[in-house]
C-alpha cells in the first residue's frame, strides 16, 4: 500500500469543507439508498475493521522486535503507515524509536524515511514548526527516488495544511503557502512512478486548476483499477468534481464510497463521511447525518 498518498484528501479539504448550499429536497435516488444501507452497515461493523488494523500492527511489532537489519527496517516502516491517520500518537512514538535502532544510522535509506517521516507526523498534530524545521534538514537531491517522492508529499500536505490553518488569519501567507504546494505538485507528477498514482494526482491538479472536464476524463478511467486505497483517492476527486457541476446524485454517490472505503480499510479520519453529513442534512436526512 502506497500511504503516501492518503494526503491527498487532506491536501483538498479546503475545497471540500465550504459552507454547503441549501440544496432542494429532491430525495435519495434508489442507487444512492442502497449505498447509504451499506455504508450504515459499514458503521454499525466498524470496530471489526479497526480491530483488523490493529492485529497487523501487532504483528508487525512482534516482527520488529524479533528482528535485525533490513527485515526490522521494513516492519518498522508498514507499522508507521498502518498508525498513520489511524493513531498519530502511536506513529510518532514508532518513528521516534526508529531514530534509537542501529538501521537508523547504518542505513541512509532508512534514516531517510524515518526523518520524512517524522515531519509528517509532526504535520499531521499540527506541529507546523517542528514540520517545517524536519523538513528544511533535508535535501531532496540526496535521497532516493522513494524518499524524494515521499518528501514532497509530505511538503505539499504540509504547506497545504499550513495554508487552511492560515486561511483566515494570514490570508498572504496562506496564499505563500498554497503557491508551495503547488510547486510541490508538479514535482509529485514528476517522481511518481505508480500509472495510477500519477492519474489520480494529474486529476487532482486539474481540480485546483478549475479544469472540472479534465479532472472527470483523468479520474472516470480508473475506477474499478488497482487497490481499494486507490480507488478511496478516486472516488474523491470525483465526489469533489461532480460537486463543483451541481450533480447531487452522484456527489452523494462517490462521498459513499469514499466513506465505505474509509471504514472498510480502517482509517479513522473520515472526511468524505463529514463531508457527505453535511449534503445530506441539507436534504433533509437530518437523522442519518448526525449519525454519520
Amino acid at each position: 500500500m502506497n500511504n503516501i498518498k492518503k494526503d491527498l484528501l487532506f491536501a483538498l479539504c479546503v475545497l471540500w469543507v465550504l459552507p454547503v448550499a441549501v440544496f432542494a429536497k429532491e430525495g435519495i435516488s434508489p442507487e444512492n439508498e442502497k449505498l447509504l444501507k451499506h455504508l450504515d452497515y459499514a458503521i454499525e461493523h466498524k470496530e471489526q475493521y479497526r480491530s483488523a488494523r490493529l492485529a497487523r500492527a501487532d504483528s508487525l511489532v512482534t516482527i520488529a522486535k524479533n528482528s535485525i537489519g533490513e527485515r526490522r527496517a521494513n516492519a518498522i516502516k508498514e507499522l508507521y503507515g498502518v498508525y498513520e491517520r489511524f493513531k498519530n500518537d502511536s506513529a510518532l512514538s514508532v518513528m521516534n524509536s526508529a531514530t534509537r535502532i542501529p538501521e537508523y544510522e547504518t542505513d541512509k535509506d532508512f534514516r531517510d524515511f524515518v526523518n520524512i517521516s517524522l515531519s509528517r507526523t509532526y504535520a499531521v498534530m499540527g506541529l507546523f514548526t517542528d514540520a517545517f524545521t524536519q523538513l528544511g534538514q533535508i535535501n531532496p537531491d540526496s535521497v532516493s527516488s522513494e524518499n524524494r517522492l515521499l518528501y514532497y508529499n509530505t511538503k505539499h500536505s504540509a504547506y497545504g495544511w499550513f495554508a487552511d490553518f492560515a486561511f483566515y488569519s494570514s490570508p498572504e501567507l496562506a496564499k505563500h503557502s498554497y503557491e508551495i504546494q503547488s510547486q510541490c505538485n508538479d514535482s509529485i507528477i514528476r517522481y511518481e512512478t505508480d500509472p495510477i498514482y500519477l492519474e489520480i494526482d494529474k486529476a487532482s491538479r486539474a481540480f485546483k486548476d478549475g479544469d472540472i472536464n479534465r479532472c472527470i476524463s483523468l479520474a472516470e478511467p480508473l475506477l474499478g483499477q488497482g487497490e481499494p486505497i486507490h480507488q478511496i483517492y478516486v472516488y474523491a476527486i470525483l465526489a469533489q468534481a461532480y460537486g463543483k457541476y451541481g450533480n447531487i446524485d452522484k456527489e452523494l454517490y462517490y462521498l459513499a464510497k469514499t466513506s465505505i472505503c474509509d471504514i472498510e480499510v480502517g482509517i479513522s479520519e473520515y472526511m468524505a463521511l463529514h463531508v457527505l453529513a453535511q449534503k445530506l442534512a441539507a436534504l433533509g436526512e437530518t437523522e442519518r447525518a448526525y449519525n454519520y
